[in-house]
């Protein structure tokens, strides 16, 4: 919302913490050809839960639930991690067991200018909820959530920093990319 007033065109959103991988990005820019041509307003790119989990702990992930390349709906899911050979968390206070091959959403969004109005309109109404919640979040999944979303997928491995420890592991694979020409270093020229 920030940035509206600079934004002209088709534009998608990202973690800064979150290492998406350019066969991801790559995804993301035809995604926006698709809405733009189909006239939807929001695309995202799932990624399979198994690529998105820390080493160092539980992760919190968007579950998706889809029809073909139609999101349906993000279930957002907390302390995801491998127990053995199975991946456990919690959703609403429940125990679940997403297997493997489960679709997950990492924020990797991408919308046409048009969704402003619809963001304007629901940030007015979760500020009116929330003007005491310090703690609340106007999170990009819960507010979409059920809009017409195009969902494609990728196979990218995601690395990111949710945990202090994570951080040498990042760095380490950022280097492995650099060193195998996988990844540009400088990034900017």
């Amino acid at each position: 919302l920030c940035c509206e007033n600079v934004i002209n065109e088709s534009f998608i959103t990202i973690n800064a913490d979150d290492f998406y991988g350019s066969g991801a990005f790559k995804k993301a820019y035809d995604s926006l050809c698709y809405i733009e041509k189909n006239n939807i307003q929001i695309s995202t790119i799932s990624y399979l839960i198994e690529n998105t989990l820390s080493e160092n702990g539980g992760v919190s992930r968007g579950i998706c639930i889809k029809n073909g390349n139609k999101l349906i709906d993000i279930k957002e899911t907390h302390d995801l991690m491998y127990k053995g050979d199975i991946i456990i968390g919690n959703h609403n206070n429940k125990k679940v067991y997403p297997k493997i091959g489960t679709s997950v959403s990492m924020n990797l969004f991408g919308f046409q200018k048009s969704i402003f109005n619809l963001l304007n309109s629901k940030f007015d109404l979760f500020l009116n909820e929330n003007i005491n919640e310090l703690k609340n979040e106007f999170l990009l999944p819960e507010v979409i959530g059920r809009e017409n979303i195009y969902i494609d997928s990728t196979d990218e491995k995601w690395f990111g920093v949710t945990y202090k420890e994570d951080s040498e592991i990042v760095r380490k694979k950022i280097k492995n990319m650099v060193l195998s020409n996988t990844y540009p270093s400088p990034l900017f020229i």
